[in-house]
């Protein structure tokens, strides 16, 4: 059984603002599992909206909730690839301080709320919904309106997180290859941190990906996108999964 301990024990440590990330994070994946689990999912096997359509207001505040968690784990993924670089190339900087990283979570949640109240509820033209019809989401395009505001704004903003955090990520790959791997203990907890990071950053980068580039190539069988929310279902567990597995402080006191 789990310890009734764990929270406060992992916050005695020095690195807790690390545990402050993850923990931030895993929330915000439980959050949209919780979405997927009782609309999302229900509605693509059943082919349903449950509402009277995609435009209507109970899809609508699905859909924003949903977009608001998508742009808020976008912004964590810049703060993981950040945290990783700093803590291990540069040591003893006190850069990612727990208060700072209460700042820097809350700064990403502004952001997240101001991109989602324009892209779902502003923009002119067109907003992501879960759609049934394609086993995933896809945009509800407005009458009358030809271009694709928030489809720019998302495909940009979902570039620039992936294209940053692999910079950040091979950067710090080449300075692992370059000092080697390091041999204490603090070393090794970061580097197994490291590769909790990645792993989720690639499971993000797969989704938004798939979710732009099915219809460009001209997928026509909506089963097809079934991968998409596959990824993403993925993606809002592997945070939790992997911490358990690779990080030995958190599987220790879980079996306690």
């Amino acid at each position: 059984t789990t310890s009734p301990n764990i929270s406060g024990r992992l916050h005695l440590k020095k690195d807790n603002s690390v545990y402050a990330l993850a923990a931030f994070n895993i929330c915000c994946d439980i959050f949209q599992l919780i979405l997927h689990v009782c609309y999302i999912g229900p509605s693509v096997i059943t082919g349903k909206w449950f509402f009277e359509g995609g435009d209507s207001l109970g899809v609508t505040i699905i859909a924003t909730f949903f977009m608001g968690q998508w742009f808020l784990g976008s912004l964590m993924q810049i703060l993981f690839a950040t945290n990783r670089f700093v803590v291990i190339c540069i040591p003893r900087s006190a850069f990612f301080s727990l208060s700072r990283v209460i700042i820097f979570i809350t700064i990403c949640c502004c952001i997240a709320t101001v991109m989602t109240v324009y892209t779902q509820l502003l923009s002119p033209c067109c907003r992501v919904i879960p759609d049934p019809r394609y086993f995933g989401y896809s945009y509800l395009v407005f009458p009358n309106q030809t271009i694709n505001y928030s489809h720019y704004i998302e495909l940009t903003f979902d570039a620039f997180v992936s294209t940053y955090g692999g910079i950040s990520y091979i950067a710090l790959f080449i300075y692992v290859l370059k000092m080697g791997a390091p041999n204490d203990t603090v070393g090794k907890r970061e580097m197994r941190c490291f590769v909790q990071f990645l792993l989720m950053f690639l499971t993000y980068t797969l989704v938004w990906i798939t979710f732009f580039l099915y219809p460009v190539i001209g997928i026509q069988a909506p089963e097809a996108y079934i991968v998409t929310p596959a990824v993403l279902v993925l993606n809002c567990g592997i945070n939790a999964i992997i911490y358990l597995v690779m990080n030995k402080e958190v599987s220790v006191l879980t079996v306690k």
